[in-house]
């Protein structure tokens, strides 16, 4: 399943150019001094980590998104930019638990379900890939990579036709 890592380089890449860091804000009246002050800092190690990964500096990378995750943990962004690190550094496991934290936080996130996705693919799991793939589809139809990520997965089911009907509508 190595021909989906060109398919996290696009994501990564396409994410860089999105607005970033939709963490759910805590009401000014709720919030302690404490809180604004972690969740200041988490967004800078989020761009940080941002930096490093495009970089390919991908253990640095972590190391920041890591950070951000324990800073600001209901943020389920921070877990998906540090799960992609993980991934990057071959710590495919780690990375899921990345990405399943998200999409608790976050159950209709198209990302957090493309990303575990690619690394149940990674791990030979197709089924598994093919159900994160499909979600993601209902929660970001349009997205190019997510229809040829289901139509790959077809295509090594043995689905011809129906990984056709993706590609095309990639």
């Amino acid at each position: 399943m190595r021909f989906l890592r060109p398919v996290l380089v696009l994501w990564v890449c396409a994410f860089f150019c999105a607005p970033v860091f939709a963490a759910r804000p805590i009401p000014a009246y709720e919030q302690t001094m404490w809180d604004r002050i972690m969740l200041q800092q988490s967004y800078r190690n989020m761009r940080e980590g941002m930096n490093y990964l495009q970089s390919g500096q991908y253990a640095v990378a972590a190391r920041e998104f890591g950070k951000a995750a324990s800073e600001n943990p209901n943020d389920p962004w921070t877990h998906i930019m540090f799960g992609s690190a993980l991934y990057w550094l071959g710590q495919v496991d780690q990375a899921m638990t990345e990405f399943d934290t998200a999409l608790k936080l976050d159950p209709h996130n198209p990302n957090a379900h493309q990303l575990l996705g690619i690394a149940y693919a990674w791990k030979g799991d197709g089924k598994s890939a093919l159900e994160h793939f499909l979600e993601a589809e209902k929660y970001a139809p349009d997205k190019a990579d997510v229809q040829m990520n289901i139509g790959s997965m077809y295509q090594s089911a043995g689905a011809y036709d129906k990984a056709l009907a993706y590609y095309r509508r990639a």
